[in-house]
């Protein structure tokens, strides 16, 4: 009798603490959940989206998938996992993955020159190899500034660089060029024999079940699809629409569509361990310097923690895929604003998966006037960024064409050094050159320029 009753008093207690771990469990699933979801709804608001979906894996297998926001103002449509965003430039893998498919099926090689497929190209665009297109190494120009608000084929853009010189001598330099994929969309139509964005429904999407991922229509019905906006003088606006299809940024997609994508990646699914490889190995440039940028990818490192990803910019919509590929983790981010910043979603997203991604920032403070000398117009590579001054920070805004973006908030960190509290891995500063000029730097955590600017005027 006393061995029974201590047997049920043993197993009740066993229960309780059993029960007690579970609850514990599932309140700290809640918390880390609410975690995630208060910083993605804080970022909405800083950066003035209306609508976010992600989707975090592990291992090409879904932890999170959520939407936040409203897919359309005007209809009150809330976003979801299966909101159907533009996806910008992150097209440039699914291309690029087309062509190692003809590479495999002997249909093309990455060292064929570009005129073997399109031979009225000017004798000067002979050196181009399909590898240069892929790269960014080619010499052609970003884009063709007449063709991006009218309708156009894909030829139309490339015979619209026909009269413009190379930039470089192929593999000399890395400078991004839209009309290089122009030029790679149309090569896989040609090799295909098929109209490309058949090709890649047929041979990537259709297989992995991508049923969501197509190619960008203005007329069509697309259900679920996001509308595009734009922030400007407090209020959000419609985005305007761009004509025909970009070949350059042509999907659409969803972040369960782009899970499915990144469990392909994990596998021989789609492309084999060598393609694989080959699709994500940097770019070496003709003196033998390697580059950050791949087949369709950026190649980097945040500290130890090796990163493939890439962004995407439409009109009223921006993208992001980051794989933090040696601790499996991958953070997509899908958004409905021109102004977007995904990249800082997805980062601040995977720091909490991910043990000891973020730096740690100490935080000084500076008074107004110090703050003010560092604050003007300053002309950096990508355009005009305004630095101002607010609430004991420092604003960084860019002029993107008529409207601006806000690129982040530096908080002092010490004299001339600061860091974006958002994402804390780069470094900024205030160096005065030779000539006495002030000059605005960003460096990664490594210490590598990469982004400098001249002040040209003052502040405020």
């Amino acid at each position: 009798m006393h061995t029974r009753i201590a047997s049920a008093i043993w197993h009740t207690a066993l229960g309780r603490l059993w029960l007690g771990l579970l609850l514990a469990l599932a309140a700290n699933t809640r918390l880390f959940a609410d975690e995630v979801d208060a910083f993605v709804m804080a970022q909405m608001a800083k950066q003035h989206v209306p609508a976010v979906s992600i989707a975090v894996l592990k291992h090409g297998k879904i932890v999170k998938a959520k939407g936040y926001g409203t897919a359309n103002l005007e209809l009150a449509v809330p976003a979801t996992p299966d909101t159907v965003y533009q996806i910008g430039s992150v097209s440039k893998q699914f291309l690029a993955a087309g062509l190692l498919l003809l590479v495999r099926d002997g249909k093309l090689g990455l060292e064929d020159s570009i005129r073997k497929y399109i031979p009225d190209a000017p004798d000067t665009w002979q050196p181009i190899t399909l590898r240069h297109l892929l790269t960014h190494t080619s010499g052609l120009l970003r884009d063709t500034a007449d063709l991006q608000f009218v309708e156009h084929t894909d030829m139309e853009v490339i015979r619209a660089a026909y009269a413009s010189p190379l930039l470089f001598r192929p593999g000399e330099k890395l400078s991004y060029s839209n009309v290089g994929y122009f030029a790679l969309a149309e090569i896989i139509a040609r090799a295909s024999g098929k109209p490309w964005p058949r090709f890649i429904d047929e041979r990537i999407f259709v297989p992995l079940g991508m049923k969501s991922s197509r190619t960008t229509t203005n007329e069509e019905l697309i259900a679920q699809r996001a509308s595009g906006y734009q922030w400007a003088d407090g209020r959000y606006l419609n985005a305007m629409s761009a004509p025909g299809l970009r070949a350059s940024g042509a999907f659409l997609s969803t972040v369960r569509d782009m899970a499915r994508w990144d469990a392909a990646l994990y596998s021989d699914a789609l492309l084999t361990a060598a393609e694989r490889e080959l699709m994500w190995t940097p770019v070496t440039l003709n003196s033998g310097a390697a580059q950050s940028y791949a087949f369709g990818w950026e190649v980097g490192k945040v500290g130890e923690h090796r990163l493939l990803h890439h962004a995407g910019t439409m009109l009223g919509f921006r993208s992001d895929i980051s794989r933090y590929v040696d601790d499996g983790v991958t953070v997509v981010t899908l958004s409905n604003a021109f102004g977007a910043l995904p990249e800082k979603i997805s980062s601040g997203v995977a720091a909490m998966y991910i043990p000891g991604l973020q730096p740690r920032r100490r935080p000084a403070k500076m008074s107004d006037a110090a703050l003010d000398a560092y604050t003007g117009k300053y002309q950096i590579t990508q355009g005009m960024l305004t630095i101002s001054r607010s609430e004991g920070q420092l604003v960084m805004d860019m002029a993107m064409g008529p409207r601006t973006i806000r690129m982040g908030m530096l908080t002092p960190e010490g004299k001339d050094r600061f860091f974006d509290e958002d994402n804390p891995r780069s470094t900024y500063s205030f160096e005065t050159d030779a000539q006495g000029r002030l000059n605005f730097v960003m460096r990664t955590e490594s210490g590598k320029e990469s982004v400098r600017g001249t002040r040209l005027s003052p502040g405020p």
